[in-house]
Order: structure tokens, then C-alpha cells, then sequence
């Protein structure tokens, strides 16, 4: 049986690893990435992980399980958004035949401003892993890679409600 004095150590031992953690994480964070620039994000990305506030996770696809994103260098970008896995060949074929309706644009600090219409636009910080990380930032999130990018998409306050992780995925064209 552990007595009363024993559960507080334990509790104050458990609290302080924790605390550890996520320093050790985000001091890695700050040596393994920097600001992401627009020429960093052209291309084609997969994303392997994403968290949502449970206050603003709903059904749409705008949270759904699998997403892509083509970034241009002429400012459009293109997204796929699939609550199942897609196939790669039907990956090049959306991309290839949607048009380039969605404009997107990187301001200096590494914010990310998505633009599907004048009301409807995404304000994302984004930063790229400039070497492998040894820990996942998050529980149960993968572990980056040098090359990934981090975007996390904020509220008109500011507040953090979704963070994904992006990896380059190459196509071949049909």
C-alpha cells in the first residue's frame, strides 16, 4: 500500500518530468527549425500529423484525415482534402485537373495567408524542420524531419485551435 507522502512525491516526481519533456521538446523546436519562406513550401506536401481543439473540430473536410497541398511559385495553391487515404495515381489526377482558384501568400515572419475568397482566408504560422528531431513535439504526433513544415493555424485572437505536420510527397505525372 503507498502511503499518503509517497503519492505526492510520485505526483511532484510525474509533474516534473512532464514539465522536462516539453521544455527539452521546445528547445528543440527552436534549434531544429526556423521560419519557413515561400520558396521553402512550393511543391506537393502530405500530412502526417494534425491536432484539433475539440472546441472547432467538426465534420468538414477541412479537418478530415488527409490532406495534400500544391504550393506554386505563381501564388496558387491547391488542396485535397479526403477522409480516406487516396491513391497516388488519383492523388496526380485531382491535382492535375482542379484549377488554381485558391491564393496563398508568406509574410516575412513565417505567417502563411491562405485565400479562397475575400471572406475566407486561413492565417497559418509556418515554420520548416532544418534537422531531424529526436522526440515528437506531441503525444501520439510523428516525429519531423528535416524538411518538414509545421503550420499552425490560429483564431482571429491568436489562439492555437489546429497544428499539422506536412511532408514533401513526390508525384509522378500521369
Amino acid at each position: 500500500m503507498i502511503n499518503h507522502k509517497t503519492k505526492k512525491i510520485f505526483l511532484a516526481l510525474s509533474c516534473w518530468l512532464l514539465i522536462c519533456n516539453v521544455c527539452n521538446a521546445q528547445n528543440e523546436l527552436l534549434a531544429k527549425s526556423r521560419v519557413a519562406k515561400q520558396r521553402d513550401i512550393i511543391g506537393t506536401w502530405k500530412m502526417t500529423y494534425q491536432t484539433v481543439s475539440p472546441l472547432f473540430k467538426d465534420k468538414s473536410l477541412f479537418f478530415a484525415n488527409h490532406q495534400i497541398f500544391q504550393f506554386f511559385e505563381d501564388g496558387y495553391v491547391k488542396n485535397i482534402s479526403s477522409k480516406k487515404r487516396l491513391a497516388p495515381e488519383k492523388v496526380s489526377h485531382l491535382l492535375q485537373s482542379m484549377p488554381k482558384s485558391n491564393m496563398y501568400g508568406v509574410v516575412d515572419n513565417g505567417m502563411l495567408i491562405i485565400e479562397r475568397s475575400k471572406h475566407d482566408l486561413d492565417v497559418i504560422a509556418i515554420s520548416i524542420a532544418i534537422d531531424d528531431f529526436k522526440k515528437a513535439l506531441r503525444s501520439a504526433a510523428s516525429v519531423l524531419k528535416k524538411g518538414d513544415l509545421i503550420v499552425s493555424y490560429r483564431d482571429p485572437n491568436q489562439n492555437l485551435y489546429m497544428q499539422r505536420y506536412l511532408r514533401r510527397l513526390t508525384i509522378n505525372p500521369n
